[in-house]
């Protein structure tokens, strides 16, 4: 909240929702949909010092690893740097990433969030017999563990890191294909440093994917001049677009006409520095122009971002009520990746059960 400068919406949130207390307690209440999170980075820091403590014993090299559990208001991107390398570290092992899974997937559905898609690059790790097989089963496992909880509903996106080869790729591609079956992987991801190299490379994995009944999201337009990468991504067809802080509007005008929703995570852009400020992002032109877009966090334990304070956020910039608030939450339902009607009529079920108990 400290980048926000409050004072400006002071009027406005007390005449629609008494406090900024209040406030931040109906976005907490209302339930959300969450379709860019990634695992590793929605670690908090409290997680990442329990793993610490649970294993520094017989890995003393862990002891040398320190996480901050409170993340300064003036934090930058820089700051993270190290924090980067502790997850790393980290997530070399099944047990670590059933823990990591369950504690990610417990403090998203804290914070009122009813379905996620949380996506995550299968890993491999030789000397600790992980494979990227049982990583994503692993995963598979404790997703299907916390569904039967009722609390939230979560499926699963398989990441490909756009520096990975074709043959990498594919391999993910395949993997996923192969999980399809189990309810709960829906789709595959291409993320990972824009100076990876061109998504021309990789291209054909997206494609193949699609033909086989995956849904597809990619992070387009990161950065700035890189019209060539974005006519590619867009080539492929995907159901979302993350980020597209620099898309230019032709690309735009596509997404919009195709219903390509955009997953915008607002607090990393600023963070990452593809955005100067929440009054300058650019879900204001989404607004104007009718482009679908869905509200998400990217990497909330890293950037301290829950999704909550995401809507808040985006709720005072754009002076929008309770009711309006939840129509942006409730149109989240339509980008989803999973075909599952009955799903679909269950999420809308709790929205209309949430409406009539608080807005009517």
């Amino acid at each position: 909240m400290e980048r926000l400068d409050k004072a400006k919406y002071d009027d406005f949130v007390k005449e629609n929702y008494g406090s900024w207390e209040e406030f931040r307690e109906y976005c907490v209440k209302l339930p959300k949909i969450e379709l860019h999170a990634h695992l590793n980075g929605s670690i908090t820091p409290k997680t990442m010092n329990e793993l610490i403590e649970q294993r520094k014993d017989k890995e003393p090299d862990l002891a040398n690893f320190s996480v901050k559990n409170y993340i300064q208001p003036n934090f930058q991107l820089e700051d993270f740097f190290p924090l980067f390398n502790t997850v790393y570290r980290l997530t070399d092992n099944i047990k670590s990433i059933e823990y990591i899974a369950r504690n990610v997937l417990e403090e998203f559905s804290n914070d009122g969030v009813r379905y996620i898609e949380l996506r995550s690059t299968p890993r491999k790790n030789t000397e600790k017999g992980m494979t990227k097989q049982s990583y994503a089963e692993t995963l598979i496992s404790v997703i299907n563990e916390v569904n039967k909880k009722g609390n939230i509903i979560v499926r699963l996106i398989l990441s490909i890191d756009r520096k990975s080869t074709l043959e990498e790729a594919m391999e993910t591609v395949n993997l996923a294909i192969n999980l399809k079956s189990s309810g709960i992987v829906v789709g595959v991801d291409m993320c990972g440093n824009t100076n990876g190299g061109a998504f021309s490379r990789i291209k054909p994995a997206f494609e193949y994917a699609k033909k086989n009944g995956l849904g597809v999201t990619l992070h387009v337009a990161e950065i700035p001049n890189s019209r060539e990468d974005n006519l590619e991504m867009k080539s492929v067809l995907p159901d979302r677009m993350g980020h597209c802080t620099y898309l230019e509007d032709d690309i735009l005008k596509w997404a919009k006409d195709n219903k390509v929703a955009i997953e915008t995570c607002i607090t990393s852009n600023i963070i990452c520095r593809t955005v100067k400020s929440y009054e300058t992002h650019p879900f204001t032109d989404y607004i104007k122009n009718g482009q679908p877009f869905t509200i998400c966090t990217d990497d909330k334990g890293v950037f301290n971002c829950d999704l909550s304070n995401e809507y808040l956020i985006f709720g005072a910039i754009n002076n929008y009520n309770k009711k309006q608030l939840f129509e942006i939450s409730k149109k989240s339902i339509n980008y989803i990746m999973c075909k599952d009607n009955e799903l679909k009529r269950k999420l809308k079920e709790i929205w209309d059960n949430f409406e009539i108990n608080n807005l009517n």
